[in-house]
């Protein structure tokens, strides 16, 4: 297990050490991300885009082109969009929790950060950020609801990736080579790929490029959501946390219609509608039509609109 921290000053000089190989990597993909782009902006997605994240794609390309700056998670822009916020004490309730459930080494080992993209750390501990405190949270609480956990999970689709951080931690927690697809926006699918491949290597990762590109048994397949109309993907495991609410409900139909890509399982965060995204509620009701169970996430009751997870 990784050595338990006693100060971020520590964590930052330990983590630069061990991995300071992922920011050679990370350079030098980035190189590639805007011929990437250029070969997906074909592909129309419109249908699966709202107007918060026509405006926020906006303001991502001013991050991401020509290329992502390796130090790209300290852009507010992607805070804004891909990290809890607004409650700092948020992160310390969901790990005197975590530490109920997990060992302190069991949680040094899935908590660990990298060094791709700077991460802002928050816990001297673990070495660690909110959102892998926040990402491993959800999936305790998964575990503490589904009877076999991930026990019979060998493949997952999950709709909205962020920057890739809870594949990774749902690789590390499983301890098994999972075969993983994340949908998402073609400008965020290429964000995932390149980090996830300086963090878990690049043969562990494969990014679509077009509508043929062959799923790959065992690795994270990054799959942008204009590529997957006609494919016909299938999992044990589906997940999305808030990313599919905050979709239109032209991807919430699309998703139910094709019966969460027929997973027995179901692992969901999404939000009570709201002005901007007003088909959260739709989600919702999709969630307990497929027999989820649904329940208040209570760590989230100081924000002004109600949360909830479901789980199958």
């Amino acid at each position: 297990m990784p050595p338990l921290g006693h100060s971020l000053r520590f964590s930052y000089k330990y983590l630069n050490h061990k991995k300071r190989h992922q920011i050679e990597v990370f350079e030098s993909l980035a190189e590639s991300i805007p011929e990437k782009y250029d070969l997906l902006r074909p592909y129309d997605y419109a249908e699966h885009v709202t107007e918060y994240w026509r405006e926020s794609l906006s303001a991502l390309e001013q991050t991401c082109l020509p290329r992502p700056p390796v130090s790209f998670l300290r852009d507010h822009t992607i805070r804004q969009n891909m990290f809890p916020t607004g409650h700092p004490s948020l992160y310390g309730t969901e790990l005197e929790r975590l530490e109920t459930w997990l060992t302190k080494e069991r949680l040094g080992e899935l908590l660990e950060e990298d060094c791709a993209g700077d991460p802002i750390l928050v816990n001297p501990t673990y070495h660690t950020t909110h959102n892998s405190i926040h990402h491993l949270y959800h999936i305790s609480r998964y575990m503490a609801n589904v009877d076999d956990g991930l026990g019979g999970v060998s493949t997952v689709v999950e709709w909205g990736g962020g920057y890739g951080n809870f594949a990774k931690l749902m690789r590390r927690f499983s301890g098994r080579p999972l075969t993983y697809v994340v949908i998402d926006l073609p400008l965020v699918s290429l964000l995932q790929w390149l980090y996830l491949s300086s963090v878990l290597g690049t043969d562990q990762v494969a990014l679509w490029l077009d509508p043929d590109a062959p799923l790959i048994a065992g690795r994270v397949n990054v799959a942008p959501v204009s590529l997957i109309a006609e494919r016909d993907l299938h999992c044990d495991l589906f997940v999305s946390t808030w990313a599919l609410s905050e979709s239109t409900r032209a991807s919430q139909d699309f998703v139910a219609e094709r019966e969460w890509f027929g997973a027995d399982h179901l692992l969901l965060a999404y939000s009570q509608g709201d002005q901007i995204f007003a088909d959260s509620d739709h989600l919702g009701e999709l969630a307990r039509d497929a027999g989820a169970i649904e329940e208040s996430i209570d760590i989230l009751d100081p924000f002004p609109t109600d949360h909830f997870y479901a789980f199958r």
